[in-house]
């Protein structure tokens, strides 16, 4: 009997002693990916979560002092994890420029009545930082703001020093196409702002606001003046 149990003791420690090569083995033939996964875990996870998400880190704004000490939590765990830095001078961050905008010192008064910024309008903080104030009596309508040889908004207008409304978007016609294009994909003109602003400066205007879905674009622009 008491041989019987050593033997069963000496399976049992063999057993095990050939079951953690296999393991290991098994480990080392997943992708590199799944092994670096494992390596996650819900704990590691909440812990940064509750460090990041603290009160004492304000935040995170950028270019603000929860922002620089979220990055030095970040590149302390880097470190940490024993990857070497990359970044200049031998550490774990890399320098960027940052321009910061003041959003709360925008603001629009329509008649008497103050509008809710990033709400009923908003602003490009970055294209008016040499604008402190501006005022106006008077606003001229001119469609999409668009001044190309195919399309030409600005034709025949007297916009010097004055203040434009202008839609979002170009004309598109009833059969579906661009009329600036010929197809039925839309020119550069519906994505990128500044070439109205742009086409608005060169025509003489000095102030510009953007209409964006309202009333359908002022019910497209009037039918695309009746085509």
């Amino acid at each position: 009997m008491l041989v019987m149990m050593k033997r069963i003791y000496l399976f049992l420690a063999l057993a095990g002693v050939l079951t953690q090569p296999v393991a290991a083995q098994e480990r080392q033939t997943l992708p590199a990916r799944e092994q670096f996964a494992q390596t996650i875990t819900p704990a590691d996870m909440s812990r940064h979560l509750h460090v990041l998400a603290d009160d004492s880190m304000e935040g995170r704004e950028t270019g603000q002092p929860g922002q620089y000490k979220a990055a030095r939590y970040l590149e302390e765990v880097i470190r940490g994890l024993g990857l070497p830095p990359v970044g200049p001078g031998g550490t774990w961050s890399q320098p960027m420029s940052y321009i910061s905008e003041r959003w709360n010192d925008v603001s629009l008064t329509i008649n008497g009545e103050v509008q809710r910024h990033l709400w009923n309008y908003f602003a490009y903080p970055s294209h008016n930082a040499d604008l402190e104030n501006f005022s106006t009596q008077e606003v001229v309508f001119l469609g999409y703001g668009i001044a190309t040889d195919a399309y030409n908004d600005y034709d025949g207008q007297a916009l010097q020093g004055k203040t434009i409304l202008i839609l979002g978007g170009e004309p598109m016609g009833k059969d579906g196409l661009s009329r600036i294009t010929g197809t039925a994909t839309p020119s550069e003109w519906s994505s990128d702002v500044t070439l109205k602003l742009q086409a608005a400066k060169s025509w003489g205007g000095f102030g510009d606001f953007i209409g964006h879905r309202f009333s359908e674009e002022l019910e497209q622009c009037q039918k695309d003046r009746i085509r």
